[in-house]
């Protein structure tokens, strides 16, 4: 028969008290420790955005485009990875290049993982550096109804940058998610302090043979990988030839999905670009498994979340994928993103929709 434990009794008055002092003094420090280094000299804004690590998106280089280049940026793409892998960013450059007679300036701001809020960040700082004159970012899909900060908002957001960004704007439930992600960060912004800010957005990591032709890319991604690990065939079979018409959308409707961390962010972002006078395309993406939709899907109401001038652009996937079998779209993705041969085929089928909201919006182009 096993024995059992001895029975001490509570812990004695004087050591209850003392575990609790160390507990709120530990909750003190993290709590304040924000505060603390909000009071310090600011630490480089290069140095925040390169301490992001290259699996999550090439930041430092997103930040070289903000503040090396100072021509004007004709379409911004911002966004998660099923936009990022779905736009090709030099073909859509040389299409407006082509029909505007002129050079054009295309860009991308790509990242991993959904983060309405990153998409907010990357994108005010980038229209506070640079001219921008057209948005483009992706309705979510159903399933990414993330209600919390994106894992590294909390570094590109420095201490006492929070009413910029509006995040001490957020619900009570909402703004303590925040903190606690931004306490995570101190011990990074604090290092930042005191190192050199990398000049390169290059690091030993998978993403090291990608990240090098984001200049050549101009900040889209270009993944050659085969469907779930098969080897990538190079081809693609011919874009749809759906009119533009059907491309183009002038409703939508809310379908409750998007969460309030997500509508706050949006709303927010809608904002920004609504008092520079920037547009706001809206892109529906179907991915491999919505070849039978027969209708976009852009989940919220997005003239009315936005404001400002909103477009709708997005064609339902059973036109997108019309007489394209398995196999042959097998050749388009990796997963559910699109690999090189689908962001290629896919910018071909879009770029005739863009053209026509963009020479729309500006006819001295």
């Amino acid at each position: 028969m096993r024995a059992s434990p001895p029975d001490h009794g509570p812990l004695p008055f004087t050591q209850r008290t003392g575990w609790l002092i160390r507990s709120v003094a530990v909750l003190m420090c993290v709590a304040l420790a924000p505060v603390v280094i909000g009071s310090l000299p600011q630490e480089d804004r290069r140095a925040a955005y390169a301490s992001v690590p290259t699996r999550a998106g090439p930041f430092a280089y997103h930040y070289a485009q903000m503040v090396e280049e100072t021509t004007p940026v004709d379409l911004l793409i911002v966004g998660q990875s099923t936009l990022w892998n779905a736009l090709d960013t030099p073909m859509i450059q040389d299409a407006l290049t082509v029909a505007w007679e002129r050079p054009a300036v295309a860009r991308t701001l790509g990242f991993s993982w959904e983060g309405p809020d990153l998409i907010h960040v990357l994108t005010k700082d980038m229209v506070s550096r640079r001219e921008v004159r057209a948005v483009l970012i992706q309705a979510p899909k159903r399933w990414q109804t993330r209600n919390a900060p994106h894992p590294y908002t909390n570094r590109l957001v420095r201490p006492n940058e929070e009413h910029d960004y509006g995040f001490d704007a957020l619900p009570l439930e909402l703004r303590a998610t925040w903190c606690s992600a931004r306490a995570l960060a101190t011990p990074i912004h604090l290092l930042n302090r005191v190192r050199t800010p990398a000049d390169r957005w290059v690091e030993e990591d998978p993403l090291r043979d990608f990240t090098l032709d984001l200049p050549r890319e101009l900040g889209s991604s270009a993944r050659e990988i085969g469907f779930l690990g098969a080897p990538f065939i190079e081809g693609r079979p011919p874009p749809p030839t759906a009119p533009v018409e059907r491309w183009i959308h002038t409703e939508c409707s809310d379908e409750g999905t998007l969460s309030d961390y997500a509508r706050h962010f949006y709303g927010l972002l809608g904002r920004t670009c609504a008092d520079r006078g920037i547009p706001i395309i809206v892109l529906d993406i179907p991915d491999y498994g919505e070849s039978d939709r027969v209708a976009p899907s852009f989940v919220a109401d997005w003239p009315q979340l936005l404001g400002g001038e909103v477009h709708l652009v997005g064609l339902p996937g059973a036109e997108l994928f019309a007489g394209i079998g398995p196999e042959e779209r097998e050749r388009i993705f990796f997963d559910y993103h699109f690999n090189r041969n689908g962001s290629e085929w896919f910018t071909e089928a879009l770029i005739p929709a863009l053209l026509e909201i963009l020479d729309a919006d500006g006819d001295d182009r």
